[in-house]
């Protein structure tokens, strides 16, 4: 058999639901990666990941150009993410 790694990006979205719905009955998990933006903005949605056994992933804040922030803001983008998805992960109860 052979294995891979699906990786989805840009979630949270209205459709989140629907893609985790195929995946599921599919018997598919896979990593999304979520704006931190896209998850303040849509958190049920990517509750609804994570509970139905997604991993949900860093994919910064706001999704910028890295090549045109500086280190600093890169740094800053990957943090604020990972707080918002800290959140996440707590309010579903998997922190």
């Amino acid at each position: 058999m052979v294995k891979a790694i699906l990786t989805i990006d840009d979630i949270a979205s209205k459709n989140t639901p629907e893609i985790v719905d195929y995946l599921v009955e599919k018997g598919i998990k896979v990593i999304m990666f979520a704006w931190g933006e896209n998850v303040e903005k849509y958190p049920e949605e990517a509750e609804y990941a994570l509970k139905k056994g997604m991993i949900v992933g860093n994919y910064s804040y706001s999704h910028p150009f890295f090549s045109q922030l500086s280190f600093e803001e890169c740094v800053n983008e990957i943090e604020k993410c990972e707080t918002v998805l800290n959140d996440l992960y707590r309010r579903v109860g998997k922190l």
